[in-house]
């Protein structure tokens, strides 16, 4: 099936008979919580896995990308108003469609081919109860049984499926900030990528506090999702989820990439 798709992707790029790429330059905003190793900044500048990508991916193109770190929030927002071209990257929830182009297959793909990565997420609960005792918690699965509230960066599709299955989510401006919740209120846990876990875990502040629970809550598709309003067309925004799906499947130039992290 997912063959089938990128004949299909491939053959609307090569008969279309408009004119692609108009601009020499795509803004694209960037979430500026600490989303390693897929994006986050330093210096001030947007970095990360996801943004090696996408620029490697636009610069085949001809195009230069020109990224804007930004809250989560305003990201979304601008990409509502029109005011930037593209997200890196949102995984795909209704609400959002109604303002961003995503790939075909993304409302409903596991895996989409046209993601620029596979995302998981994965729960931490404190190694400790508020007694100090050892906490004993292991998740099997059942999402209900995951200690609450649970902590989350603000206005994060994660939130939203977790509100869905009932449980206490409380949003936080940062995934730092959460962690730091957890470990010094020792109550409920925090969803977030395994990768940033991992990297919390090697500094002192964090170490030996929480445990990464072994079974994974979920995993998404994340795509460059373009706004509706901003000067990509949907041609044209094809043909970049091709060059992202090139690039991703290179394995030289991705092993080039993750070395740095």
């Amino acid at each position: 099936m997912q063959n089938i798709k990128k004949i299909v992707f491939g053959l609307l790029i090569l008969f279309s008979t408009t004119e692609l790429f108009a601009n020499s330059k795509v803004t694209i905003c960037t979430d500026t919580n600490f989303w390693y190793p897929f994006t986050f900044t330093k210096n001030h500048e947007a970095v990360g896995l996801h943004i090696d990508i996408i620029s490697t991916a636009l610069r085949k193109l001809g195009i230069e990308p020109v990224f804007k770190p930004v809250s989560w929030q305003q990201c979304l927002m601008e990409a509502k108003n029109g005011t930037v071209d593209a997200i890196a990257t949102a995984s795909y929830r209704d609400d959002r469609a109604i303002y961003l182009n995503y790939p075909e297959g993304a409302a409903t793909d596991r895996k989409s081919p046209w993601r620029v990565t596979q995302v998981e997420y994965v729960v931490i609960t404190s190694a400790l109860n508020p007694k100090g005792e050892k906490n004993d918690y292991q998740f099997t699965g059942d999402v209900k049984s995951i200690p609450q509230p649970v902590r989350v960066p603000s206005h994060y599709s994660v939130a939203e499926d977790l509100r869905n299955a009932g449980l206490t989510v409380k949003e936080g401006k940062s995934s730092i900030d959460d962690f730091k919740k957890l470990v010094k209120e020792r109550t409920g846990s925090v969803v977030a990528l395994e990768e940033i876990a991992e990297h919390f875990a090697t500094q002192p502040e964090f170490s030996e506090k929480f445990v990464v629970q072994r079974r994974p809550l979920n995993l998404k598709s994340y795509y460059l999702a373009f706004s509706k309003g901003g000067s990509v067309k949907i041609e044209e925004a094809q043909r970049v989820w091709q060059a992202i799906a090139n690039i991703r499947e290179d394995q030289k130039i991705m092993g080039e990439f993750l070395i740095k992290y």
